[in-house]
């Protein structure tokens, strides 16, 4: 539950920026693009953050989690990028946006909320 709020507010933060930064509020079809990436590439990144019990560096993921996360990303910054029907196309200063604050959120914020979370449960 904890994880979930932080991503949640994580998300929003995200989408701050992008409306306030990107001017995405103007263009709705852009800003669906800003939110498909985020919710796609956080909940990527939260794999890693939540197949470990202590933090995700700790053990090496398998070669096959790897490639398709990585495929993932290349295939869906690709899609936002160039746009497809119900997806408008955003500049990739956007997109590399959302995966870097993704990555900031997911693989650092999270991992030290969900370690911390965890030592309280298992302490009590």
């Amino acid at each position: 539950m904890v994880l979930g709020i932080a991503v949640v507010l994580e998300s929003l933060v995200i989408a701050y920026f992008g409306v306030n930064y990107f001017g995405l509020l103007g263009n709705l079809s852009k800003l669906h693009t800003f939110g498909f990436d985020i919710l796609l590439l956080s909940g990527m990144f939260t794999i890693f953050v939540v197949r470990e019990r202590g933090h995700f560096w700790k053990s090496r993921p398998s070669n096959v989690l790897l490639v398709a996360i990585i495929a993932d990303i290349i295939l869906s910054s690709t899609i936002s990028i160039t746009g497809i029907p119900g997806l408008a196309p955003i500049p990739a200063i956007d997109v590399l946006s959302v995966i870097g604050f993704s990555v900031i959120f997911s693989l650092i914020v999270n991992d030290f909320i969900k370690v911390i979370t965890l030592k309280r449960l298992t302490s009590k």
